[in-house]
């Protein structure tokens, strides 16, 4: 009988010392024990106090949480401060509606989500719904036992729950008149959505993982499948369509537009799109080949396919073709190149003042007796407003401003604000509009890895299929693309390397430049090449940002990019981790001192914490643990 004051901890240790299992304090908020689930009386059992106060308990030697608490006369909810704040069932029933079992989505406070199933028996739950031993738990339910666990004879045998098992809802999936659609989604929750926006919804009873449901309630009917945006989704959609193995009238898939990693229906209803938008979808959606057919014909009635074949060119046929530059074995045309820097060292006024030169068809800063043939520019920006930086950056470098065009976003049909343009599906829509302009040469993408939502830029697969489509465009449209790339923090042996992202970007690209510091000169950047595929490369060049916002170009240099970044590495920044260094030894020059108080001094003298950390490496500071009140506080000393 626990007490009103009892707390989580308090009930576990209290059952451990019934149970003879000895639990020692190892440290503040948390003790060894012997596992109840098990006879060796070694002390494997760890248990202590969450941050929300909830006891956590863990067997070493992989002890079930279930038969811990079995042993100990508790129940999982004994562990928690505040058991219930969320808990929801989904009734999976019969045709008429006798219940079979329950989807069960439990979040406890301070805990993390579970997913279970469980059905009725005896006044009370088993919580599985296929065929075992299962043994009472403490509350009166049902729990079953784990392969190769000794039964008693108290234990019941029960069989699965009649299979195949049916689809959520499907007293009312019967009254879905035969034209209409019925929505598949992954988990009941998107289905009971649905539902409330008038529509028909079902999903099956193990969500992605498998579809093993009694799906004869869809056959005849339109179906439209609706994947979460992620892998298990994009699976999930041949499970469901080889399940149907062509029994419904039509099976069409619904990738849901501007939808983020993971996402799904019911975020993307929250993120102000309706279900007439999804009607439409659904509608527009071409039927799955192999499964347009009505119901009732059979798969061996499929016409057979013809088989596939390689697309292959005699070189013989080829012509030979000279590369064409927009600056001359700089940005070569047709292609895509990349402009990499670390932020605030340049990068976009060089992009800047190259769409200015071309707008107004001047001349290069290295090339100043050959024209530039002037052309439209197409400017993508997320990170500078038009305003207030854009166009006066543009005004200074005196560019053409007729012919340099912003894009703000797409525009969608219905919608009244523009959403971020993806460069994996919008480009025909950049052709379009290229097409109509017909004298654009470059377009600039800065950064491009704002304009990939939902990509992962570090899988190589991710990032040659969402940015191939650029390197088509430029192709066929002989035009220049430059897109802005940030570099990682970390040093490498080559400087190439310090891309972020994927390998695929600056294998992609046929030129890559890096903007860096100057070693020699702090007020001064180099424009550097790393990679050239189509050309020597020109030399590096060095520049600098001349107030109120313009580039001023300093001449031709022969440092590489290797040099350069290993240079401004090897010194950390130069004079600002000097000062730096200089200050932090005054700091501790009467000994250790808090970390933290340290890092707020250096923030308060305009120091930044990246630069210090370079004084503190450079200077070997030594950083020590020290336990006060209960706490680790870190000193440093010189």
């Amino acid at each position: 009988m626990t007490t009103a004051t009892e707390t989580p901890i308090d009930r576990v240790l209290a059952r451990l010392r019934d149970a003879n299992c000895d639990p020692k304090e190892k440290g503040k908020d948390t003790w060894k024990a012997r596992c109840p689930a098990h006879n060796d009386r070694t002390p494997s059992l760890s248990v202590w106090v969450g941050n929300t106060g909830n006891a956590l308990l863990k067997c070493h030697t992989g002890c079930d949480r279930d038969k811990i608490l079995d042993a100990l006369r508790l129940d999982w909810r004994d562990l928690y401060v505040d058991v219930n704040s969320k808990i929801t069932t989904f009734d999976y029933t019969t045709a008429d509606g006798t219940l079979l079992f329950q989807a069960v989505k439990s979040k406890p406070k301070g805990g993390k989500s579970k997913r279970s199933v469980r059905r009725p028996f005896r006044d009370a739950w088993a919580w599985a719904i296929t065929k075992g031993l299962y043994r009472k738990k403490a509350n009166g339910d049902w729990r079953k036992l784990d392969k190769g666990e000794t039964p008693d004879e108290h234990d019941v045998k029960l069989d699965d729950v009649p299979r195949p098992w049916p689809l959520y809802r499907l007293r009312d999936l019967l009254t879905a008149p035969s034209e209409s659609f019925i929505f598949v989604c992954e988990g009941e929750k998107d289905a009971d959505r649905l539902w409330s926006e008038g529509l028909f919804a079902t999903t099956n009873p193990l969500g992605a993982a498998s579809w093993v449901a009694d799906d004869s309630a869809l056959h005849g009917h339109h179906v439209v499948i609706i994947p979460d945006n992620d892998e298990a989704g994009r699976a999930h959609v041949l499970k469901v369509v080889k399940g149907l193995n062509g029994h419904a009238a039509d099976v069409r898939v619904v990738e849901l537009p501007d939808l983020r990693n993971k996402g799904d229906v019911s975020d993307w209803l929250d993120n102000g799109h309706d279900t007439e938008d999804l009607t439409r979808l659904a509608e527009q959606a071409q039927p799955i080949e192999e499964e347009k057919k009505m119901a009732g014909q059979t798969v061996e009635a499929k016409t057979p396919k013809a088989a596939d074949d390689l697309a292959t060119t005699k070189l013989a046929d080829v012509e030979a073709e000279a590369i064409e530059w927009l600056w001359w074995h700089r940005f070569p045309i047709g292609k895509v190149s990349i402009i990499g820097g670390q932020q605030g060292l340049g990068k976009s006024f060089v992009t800047l003042d190259m769409a200015a030169r071309v707008s107004r068809g001047g001349h290069w800063p290295d090339l100043p007796d050959q024209p530039i043939d002037a052309g439209h520019v197409v400017l993508f920006n997320l990170e500078d407003g038009l305003g207030d930086t854009i166009r006066p950056r543009l005004d200074l470098a005196c560019a053409d401003l007729d012919r340099i065009i912003a894009v703000d976003g797409v525009r969608e049909h219905g919608k009244s604000d523009p959403r971020i343009f993806d460069v994996q599906r919008d480009v025909p829509l950049l052709e379009e509009h290229i097409e109509r302009i017909g004298t654009v040469r470059l377009v600039v993408v800065d950064p491009l890895t704002g304009y990939m939502p939902g990509v992962d830029v570090h899988r190589d697969n991710n990032v040659r299929s969402a940015i191939y489509p650029l390197v088509e465009l430029a192709k066929r449209h002989a035009l220049a693309v430059v897109v802005v790339m940030h570099l990682r923090k970390a040093a490498t042996a080559q400087a190439i390397f310090r891309v972020l992202g994927s390998v695929a970007f600056t294998a992609l690209a046929r030129a890559v430049w890096l903007v860096g510091e100057d070693p020699d000169d702090p007020d001064s950047r180099l424009l550097l090449p790393t990679k050239m595929n189509v050309a020597k490369p020109a030399p590096g060049l060095r520049f600098r940002i001349v107030e109120p916002g313009r580039v001023e170009w300093l001449g031709e240099t022969d440092i590489t990019a290797d040099e350069a970044f290993s240079a401004v590495e090897a010194d950390e920044a130069g004079p600002k981790v000097k000062v730096a260094m200089e200050w932090l030894e005054k700091a501790l020059a009467n000994g250790a001192e808090r970390a933290t108080e340290i890092v707020k001094q250096a923030k308060q003298n305009g120091i930044c914490k990246r630069t210090l950390d370079r004084a503190k490496s450079r200077l070997r500071i030594q950083s020590d643990p020290v336990m006060t009140t209960g706490k680790t506080v870190w000193f440093w000393s010189l």
